[in-house]
């Protein structure tokens, strides 16, 4: 059977999909490059493991990728209105375990450390509905706003290529940080007050 475009397109996703939301402790394990040990440290390529790396993007330290995305009930947003806060972007998939994990210990880092000037922008980037979203926002007992990204433009314009993936944006306008994965918990702190 020939390869065609389709069916190369649906492989691919599918490897993503294993590789990026395979149990935890188990399926592939993709160690990052040493040189994307730390955000401030040396270039590198980003990281396409959900294990942890602190990835480099291009986007790191340029202005932030102005982007629209909706609330459960249809309203659109744009990433522009926050602007004068500092941003934590967490691109996330419903069905995504690392997900499950990662949005409710984010949510207790903020009500734990209650930054000021702050706010937490978690927009689900799968495709899913706003009724999938809410049954995982009320599953994980998840009290954050929750947007979703219908058309998918908004993970594009930030490189996504795995969930979950957090960008910590300053108050300025820029890109300060991202990570592709979980977040360890040690590291947590570091993106909701930094």
């Amino acid at each position: 059977m020939p390869l065609n475009f389709e069916r190369a397109l649906g492989l691919a996703l599918v490897a993503t999909f294993l590789v990026a939301c395979a149990p935890m402790g188990q399926g592939p394990a993709i160690t990052p490059a040493p040189t994307e040990q730390r955000a401030d440290g040396p270039s590198a390529a980003p990281s396409l493991g959900a294990t942890g790396a602190v990835a480099t993007f291009p986007l790191r330290d340029k202005p932030w990728p102005q982007i629209s995305f909706q609330e459960l009930d249809g309203k659109t947003r744009q990433l522009s209105e926050f602007k004068g806060k500092a941003v934590l972007l967490v691109f996330f998939a419903y069905w995504c375990q690392h997900c499950q994990v990662e949005l409710p210990r984010l949510q207790r880092a903020i009500a734990d450390l209650k930054p000021a000037n702050f706010v937490c922008v978690p927009i689900e980037a799968s495709l899913g509905t706003p009724a999938q979203v809410r049954e995982f926002a009320t599953q994980f007992q998840i009290t954050l706003p929750l947007y979703v990204d219908p058309l998918g433009a908004a993970y594009r314009a930030y490189n996504v290529r795995s969930f979950p993936t957090v960008f910590r944006l300053d108050a300025d306008g820029t890109v300060k940080d991202t990570h592709t994965g979980e977040l360890p918990p040690e590291q947590t702190g570091r993106f909701v007050a930094p």
